[in-house]
């Protein structure tokens, strides 16, 4: 149906009152054929609501079958009220854009004329097929998605991986592409050790965590003491230094040896220890070895340090340090509180990250340096 402005008209006429008779204020029927005297219900039949229209008035235009598209320009305030009145109701649904986005929205009108078009999808239809193609904002990575606890963070490969092996895998390949220069005993000894330790603390993690996953193995005892080598050599490594800086003249021999037996004396310690409270006691957390270990050793290289060489006070104060640290903190987790996990990470740095880097620089520091063996020994 085509239609026409009509300011003045007093609503609509019937349709055998149309007859052939024309005048500017009636409607122009062009395409429903005259069946019965009923009144017919000038209802719009597009109404286009655009994004930018939210703001204001609305953009109305008729779609009939024949001619072009017309713009509507009613001013009859009951048609105008009921038309703002559909578009609000039918618009609750629809959610208000953000950003950019832009949204056309048509709503159709149903049609008693059988040349016109099928009744239109519903608005929220449409809304919903539409909303494949809405810009949505970039997805944001939270820490707080990814780890909820400390505990968490600690356990990630961000932390017990990537975060031990960079330094040590980056002081191998500057050792390896610019290897020190010396001409004594105990020097080379300590190049040779840092390099063979370096690619030990590099494989500890690495057998530990992501390959002991790959190949499917997170229960049984070889998950649960697959550590245990590992810890000794950890603490292996310390021994050997310290014997054989400390008395070169003994020779390798002997400081491997001399190395080894202190090596046993923690672990013997810490299970009679752990053995001894669970008689007393009962049953006792799992965590209550490691901090007798922990402990243990950062006491035994107290003691050591009292009759040591300068360099191997300035070693063995430093294993104290990441030994108390770690009793410390697992007290603290033991008691509940998540922060242990935080403070858990700074002692694995320093026994895992910077214990060779630390021990080979401070060896050839200019504090340590010397020109001859005898000095060397003298450490």
């Amino acid at each position: 149906m085509g239609r026409q402005d009509d300011r003045d008209a007093g609503g609509a006429c019937a349709r055998h009152q149309v007859g052939d008779e024309r005048r500017g204020s009636d409607l122009d029927v062009d395409r429903v054929r005259v069946r019965d005297a009923r009144p017919i219900d000038r209802e719009p039949l597009i109404v286009r609501k655009r994004a930018t229209a939210f703001c204001g008035d609305t953009h109305r235009e008729d779609d009939g079958a024949a001619g072009a598209a017309q713009p509507l320009q009613r001013r009859h305030d009951g048609v105008r009220l009921r038309r703002r009145e559909q578009i609000g109701a039918q618009l609750d649904d629809v959610r208000v854009g953000r950003g950019r986005e832009r949204l056309d929205l048509a709503l159709t009108a149903g049609r008693d004329d059988s040349r016109s078009v099928p009744r239109a999808t519903p608005p929220m239809a449409i809304a919903r097929a539409m909303a494949g193609l809405y810009h949505r904002d970039p997805p944001t990575l939270e820490a707080r998605a990814v780890f909820s606890t400390w505990r968490d963070v600690y356990q990630s490969d961000l932390q017990g991986l990537y975060a031990l092996i960079a330094l040590p895998a980056l002081f191998l390949v500057a050792r390896i592409v610019a290897p020190r220069r010396v001409h004594d005993a105990t020097g080379r000894f300590v190049r040779a050790w840092s390099l063979v330790f370096a690619v030990e603390t590099i494989v500890d993690p690495l057998a530990t965590g992501p390959l002991l996953r790959a190949a499917g193995i997170t229960e049984g005892p070889l998950a649960d003491y697959g550590m245990i080598p590992f810890v000794l050599l950890g603490d292996f490594r310390v021994f050997l230094l310290v014997c054989f800086v400390g008395a070169p003249d003994a020779g390798l021999g002997s400081a491997l040896a001399r190395a080894s037996a202190w090596t046993l004396v923690v672990p013997f310690v810490a299970w009679s220890a752990t053995a001894a409270l669970r008689a007393a006691l009962g049953d006792v957390p799992p965590t209550t070895i490691w901090i007798v270990y922990e402990s243990a050793f950062a006491a035994l290289a107290v003691v050591l340090r009292v009759r040591a060489s300068r360099y191997c006070r300035a070693v063995l104060a430093y294993v104290a340090v990441y030994y108390a640290l770690w009793a410390t903190a697992d007290v603290i987790i033991l008691a509940g509180i998540d922060a242990g996990w935080v403070l858990r990470i700074v002692p694995n740095q320093l026994y895992y990250a910077f214990w060779v880097p630390f021990a080979e620089l401070l060896f050839f520091s200019r504090r340590y340096a010397a020109s001859s063996t005898s000095t060397h020994a003298t450490r």
